[in-house]
């Protein structure tokens, strides 16, 4: 009898429960090769356990041990199932969602001030509070002195001002996030999307697209759009035109689009979300933290409000020594262009913002060479 017939019949009369006796095993490693090349070819004679556990079964017996061959092919079963949870576990790590699993594709309300009320898709009206989530086709508008702010995945933050009303017209769930701006101001901040995806604010005349940028946007006559940092593409509604508007610039949307720098007002109700962080996990942050925030955008509002109520060449240094005297340094930003700008350093991102002698400048990071302290 051949070797494959003789490993065949032992499987049938020991049913994998015992070890082989010493003699017949020596016969088998004789021909082991081209006993298991024919086990292997017959594949719908064997199962699959069974397939899997004889190249397991002939290591463990060269290392001297003697298992049975059953309990051989559990360990090769075993074995076969650590190695699938390793594997899907590196899937779950290199992959990388829209938005973190703790996420929502619903925004969450990180922040609420004064008369806040969410109108949703079936007509319904209540006040919006801190936790809610808002989903698609939801309406938000604010009262006298109220605001509220809500954070989007991991890296979008809407503030909605004083006598605003926002419309949600799409989420993260959606290939675009789209809100509709139908009066009042709002003030948006983005660390950046995934590709192939957008953030746009429509207003009635302009609409505001951007993937990672400060920015706010005016509904009114004209709709404004400013910028603060980064880049964002504006589009004419009406006429089609469009126009890229970079840092410290804004757009008029009148009867076509009109640029010009901004101002330094708009400059600073951005800097409203500038300020804020973004929340690891509102879903499950504990109270203390929405408390912590709470009075952290409360005393950022209250140094904004106090800036623009006073006189413009009293709240902007008018020299680097005034500089000095009021952040105790100055910053020296080198480009790759050769200038040097001297100020000081008030933010980092994809621009690097700066407090120059009269006024603000925004450099984007691509065009920093280095930094240095004078």
């Amino acid at each position: 009898m051949n070797g494959s017939g003789l490993f065949l019949q032992l499987l049938e009369k020991y049913r994998l429960r015992r070890p082989v006796p010493a003699d017949v095993r020596a016969r088998m490693v004789r021909d082991k090769r081209k006993t298991l090349r024919h086990i292997l070819q017959q594949s719908g004679e064997l199962s699959m356990g069974v397939r899997a556990a004889l190249p397991l079964y002939r290591a463990i017996r060269g290392m001297g041990l003697a298992p049975t061959f059953r309990q051989g092919r559990i360990a090769a079963s075993a074995m076969v199932a650590m190695v699938f949870c390793v594997l899907f576990a590196g899937l779950l790590t290199v992959s990388r969602p829209l938005i973190a699993p703790s996420h929502p594709d619903s925004g969450v309300v990180i922040f609420a001030l004064g008369e806040v009320t969410r109108s949703g898709a079936d007509g319904t009206t209540a006040p919006l509070k801190t936790r809610d989530f808002l989903e698609k086709g939801d309406r938000i508008k604010t009262g006298e002195d109220a605001a509220a702010i809500v954070q989007i995945g991991d890296t979008i933050m809407v503030r909605l001002q004083p006598r605003s009303e926002l419309s949600v017209e799409s989420l993260l769930s959606d290939p675009d996030l789209a809100l509709s701006l139908r009066s009042g101001t709002v003030l948006a901040r983005l660390q950046g999307l995934v590709k192939d995806r957008s953030f746009t604010v429509k207003a009635q005349t302009v609409t505001a697209s951007v993937r990672g940028t400060a920015f706010s946007v005016t509904a009114g006559a004209p709709d404004i759009v400013a910028v603060a940092e980064g880049t964002v593409s504006v589009k004419h509604d009406k006429n089609g035109t469009g126009q890229l508007i970079n840092a410290d610039a804004a757009a008029d949307g009148g009867d076509e689009l009109v640029k010009r720098p901004i101002t330094r007002t708009e400059r600073l109700e951005i800097e409203r979300v500038l300020r804020i962080p973004f929340m690891k996990d509102p879903m499950d942050a504990p109270q203390k933290e929405f408390e912590d925030l709470a009075a952290l955008v409360q005393k950022n509002d209250a140094e904004i409000d106090a800036t623009l109520n006073k006189p413009k060449a009293e709240s902007i240094p008018g020299t680097l020594d005034e500089i000095r005297a009021k952040y105790g340094r100055i910053d020296v930003v080198y480009l790759y262009s050769g200038e040097t700008v001297r100020g000081a350093i008030i933010g980092r991102g994809e621009t690097i913002r700066l407090m120059v002698p009269g006024g603000y400048r925004s450099i984007p990071k691509a065009s920093v060479r280095n930094t240095g302290v004078e």
